[in-house]
């Protein structure tokens, strides 16, 4: 059955705290591992003579419940599922800011074009 597949059946009810513990400890496994990628992305572009050439977009989808509110996934309108990372960076990006304006990754395409000097394609 498909209902079966959600994120919140994935541990028993109610959730013990070894289960969120381990959920909460697989996740930071994934960002050290993402982190550790990004490094090598960014120490190639250094190498290469590209870093102060190449925009750097970060997004992600949905945040993770990881045991708030009883959940474990993304399936809730939650704020800690609500908050997606979206980070640019690079040549004529300012550093060191942060928005709280509203985004969605569909505009993710026109923010390039203009950053790059080209027009959207309509």
């Amino acid at each position: 059955m498909m209902s079966d597949l959600r994120d919140e059946n994935l541990a028993p009810w109610p959730r013990t705290e070894a289960v969120i513990r381990d959920q909460i400890a697989e996740y930071y496994g994934l960002i050290t591992h993402l982190d550790e990628q990004i490094g090598r992305i960014m120490e190639a572009l250094k190498q290469t003579g590209q870093a102060d050439n190449t925009i750097i977009i970060y997004a992600a989808d949905n945040g993770l419940a990881l045991g708030s509110h009883g959940l474990l996934g993304k399936q809730s309108v939650f704020e800690h599922s609500m908050k997606v990372p979206l980070i640019f960076a690079g040549p004529g990006i300012p550093g060191g800011k942060s928005t709280k304006a509203f985004t969605y990754l569909f505009d993710i395409f026109p923010t390039i074009c203009d950053a790059i000097g080209i027009k959207t394609p309509r």
